[in-house]
């Protein structure tokens, strides 16, 4: 019963954290097709190249608070000391974004030219970058504490509120020709209201009633700041080539990456969603001391196996997808999709054994198998780019990610020798890849012609039934696990 009781809540958590995350990116995503038709490709590149340059701001403002909040919550064991707990992050948080802010403004404006190749005009994009990073800062901390505490309502009313403003704001000032700075405005105007809101909200809901234990802010940023490298390592591989793209291509070239690229983030947050939604959970089986390990294994291959059948999903539908968000100008978008897709897939896989590693409080060894892969694959687009065009840069963020699940595996064993059957988890990787391969040769076939989707969607079923061949075994263990033990009989 409690085994049940447990799945049942599990289930419900993901699936609500899973809806509000997907839900934030589906509105950005729905005004692609506005964007790449009411910009001009060079001004749509131009939102893709801020865009890179935002999320490498969002890391720096973050300091790893959003991790640390996630990780050290299960730390304190009452409710008060974990409300002052989150009272303390919530002004460390404002305290650290602050002072990035302040930080980064001066050392921006002397090195403009050289970040942005002067393709983006001084005013108003780097307020706007600043002003956008700090109040993301804010909602991100509320979205963080929402997930640790396990209150998946606060967490979708969040997204759900941000989504909704930031979406008419954006949209709106698109249309009236403002070009690439109009999502930026949008951004900024969702992200104020919101953090006026939550952060005033939460203020109220975890004021403290006592002295307050102000070194948690150093026990924090000290977790958070080992785990930065992480969030570097990710802006390398996924956003990184869009800043080389831009730098040694053109804005158009940018444009068309930009629209698999930004085509498939709502995947993406899919991936990760699984993982945010479980963490919690997982943390706080691992620390009762009497978890479950073979349990906890063949959930991470069952995650695995699913999220491999998403991303072939993903990739079956490329040319349509791209034909979708974009004019037919765009169409070269679509070879994109497979190594894009891939990449994400196999960065999901890294996390199942990343989080046993940072379990284990050992963010250091996550940043070191990460970063290394990722630099090798900016050294990779740096080399390859100029030659083989914005290709190149796809299946190299696919090979570092690849590099990286390997290196997280490697560093997990040598930390505790998990129950994983890494045989079988390691088949739905190759499996995936060996579709990404497939579908990106089969790209060029005529999106909405009846014989290329009966084509692509027999070889995307072909490739759905070897992974959950492959997942058979692990979801057979978890069933038996599951199924009470028949009761004892006598003669």
């Amino acid at each position: 019963m409690r085994l049940g009781v447990l799945r049942s809540r599990v289930a419900r958590e993901a699936g609500v954290y899973l809806f509000g995350t997907v839900l934030n990116r589906i509105f950005p995503f729905l005004l692609l097709p506005l964007y790449t038709r009411a910009m001009s490709p060079v001004e749509f590149g131009k939102w893709g190249y801020a865009m890179a340059i935002l999320q490498a701001m969002f890391i720096v403002g973050d300091m790893g608070l959003d991790a640390a909040t996630t990780r050290l919550f299960y730390e304190e064991d009452e409710a008060k000391k974990r409300s002052d707990f989150l009272f303390v992050g919530f002004v460390t948080r404002i305290a650290t974004v602050l002072g990035a802010g302040l930080l980064l403004a001066p050392i921006m404006v002397l090195s403009w030219g050289l970040v942005t190749g002067n393709e983006l005009a001084l005013m108003p994009f780097l307020p706007l970058l600043i002003g956008c990073m700090i109040v993301q800062g804010i909602v991100s901390f509320n979205l963080a504490s929402a997930r640790a505490a396990r209150n998946p309502a606060q967490f979708i009313r969040i997204q759900v509120s941000q989504s909704v403003i930031q979406a008419a704001a954006s949209a709106a000032l698109v249309l009236a020709g403002w070009g690439a700075a109009g999502p930026l405005w949008g951004l900024f105007i969702g992200g104020t209201a919101t953090a006026i809101v939550v952060g005033w909200l939460f203020v109220q809901a975890h004021t403290p009633h006592g002295p307050l234990d102000w070194s948690l802010s150093f026990k924090l940023l000290g977790y958070g700041v080992r785990s930065v490298p992480i969030g570097v390592t990710h802006w390398l591989k996924r956003l990184a080539d869009r800043i080389i793209i831009g730098r040694l291509l053109t804005m158009i070239d940018l444009a068309v990456y930009q629209v698999a690229a930004s085509g498939i983030a709502p995947l993406v947050i899919l991936l990760g969603s699984f993982n945010s939604a479980y963490l919690p959970y997982f943390y706080e089986q691992r620390r009762s001391g009497n978890a479950d390990l073979n349990r906890l294994a063949e959930i991470d291959t069952i995650i695995v196996a699913a999220l491999a059948l998403i991303v072939t999903g993903t990739m079956m539908i490329g040319p349509e997808l791209v034909r979708v968000l974009a004019p037919a100008s765009y169409g070269a978008a679509a070879v994109l999709i497979p190594p894009l897709v891939l990449t994400a897939f196999l960065g999901g896989a890294a996390l199942q054994f990343n989080k046993e590693i940072l379990f284990h409080k050992r963010p250091g060894i996550v940043s070191t198998v990460t970063t290394i892969p990722a630099l090798v694959a900016v050294a990779a687009n740096v080399v390859l780019i100029p030659a083989l065009g914005i290709a190149a840069a796809a299946w190299a963020g696919a090979a570092a990610s690849a590099l990286t699940l390997v290196g997280s595996v490697v560093a997990m064993r040598r930390l505790e020798h998990t129950p994983h059957r890494f045989g079988l988890i390691f088949a739905i990787c190759a499996i995936t890849a060996a579709a990404a391969l497939v579908f990106a040769l089969l790209s060029d076939l005529p999106p909405f012609a009846m014989t290329s989707i009966a084509y692509r969607g027999s070889v995307g079923l072909l490739f759905a039934g070897a992974v959950l061949l492959a997942a058979l075994p692990s979801a057979l263990a978890l069933a038996s696990r599951r199924r009470p033990a028949a009761p004892a009989t006598g003669e």
